[in-house]
């Protein structure tokens, strides 16, 4: 599952891909100004990977935009558009949720912050698994996002997140860091040269490119990004899935699994 490709380019030309962006409560001006840049700088690249215009849906906080794919988010307009989807989606489609926002953890569930109710974990796991699509990639790049790898897990679905499921709940680097990946040229991503382009190797360089903030700055690094392909629930942080896939590598085996 890690080699699934991110240029749409390269899949089968009857698979489609949906998208919602989901840009949460911002609290004040400057996160309001920040999380509208991040939202439309993912728009951009999203466009730019060879997603469609149509297929990409962005629920934000503020009035509603002229374009028809552009929502205000709340709890009731999340619900109305989930609707929506699950009557215009097919199994075979590919769906994709990336949360730019805040979050926390309550100690005993994850919300992603939102005007009015905030919808918890399991929430978003209930609206995920309403979906015909089999194939499903989220990613979450908010502070204690790793939080919602347990409830959200599945097989079949691939979770990303800023954080570990650990005390994470400083702003993270991530969101930066992974629009920043998304944009490099392909040779910089390609790490078994194979010419296309996997989320692993993209999960690879953000955590490059997390480091290096930190590392700039001099601060102690306080977020550890995870992924989780396998439905157990537990996500791993890249050092351990690069040794894995050392391991792998050594007994001759593809860099991807």
């Amino acid at each position: 599952v890690c080699a699934q490709e991110v240029r749409e380019s390269n899949f089968p030309p009857e698979v489609r891909h949906h998208v919602v962006l989901f840009s949460g409560l911002p609290g004040d001006a400057d996160h309001e100004a920040e999380f509208r840049i991040l939202t439309s700088r993912a728009f951009k690249l999203l466009l730019a990977t060879g997603f469609q215009e149509s297929a990409i849906d962005v629920l934000i906080h503020g009035p509603k935009r002229e374009k028809e794919s552009v929502l205000q988010i709340n709890k009731t307009a999340i619900a109305e558009h989930f609707e929506k989807l699950r009557q215009s989606l097919a199994r075979q489609d590919v769906f994709w949720a990336i949360f730019v926002g805040h979050a926390d953890h309550d100690g005993e569930h994850a919300r992603f912050h939102l005007p009015g109710p905030d919808l918890r974990a399991v929430d978003y796991a209930d609206l995920f698994d309403s979906l015909p699509c089999e194939r499903q990639i989220i990613v979450v790049s908010t502070a204690s996002s790793g939080w919602f790898i347990e409830p959200l897990s599945k097989p079949g679905r691939i979770i990303v997140t800023a954080t570990a499921r650990d005390a994470e709940p400083n702003e993270t680097e991530f969101p930066r860091a992974l629009l920043r990946a998304c944009g490099e040229p392909l040779d910089s991503l390609d790490m078994d040269e194979d010419g296309s382009v996997s989320l692993l190797e993209v999960f690879a360089k953000t955590h490059e490119f997390v480091q290096a903030a930190y590392a700039a700055d001099q601060r102690a690094v306080t977020e550890h990004a995870t992924l989780d392909d396998n439905g157990d629930g537990k996500g791993t942080e890249w050092e351990e899935i690069f040794a894995e896939q050392r391991r792998i590598a050594k007994l001759g085996g593809d860099w991807n699994g």
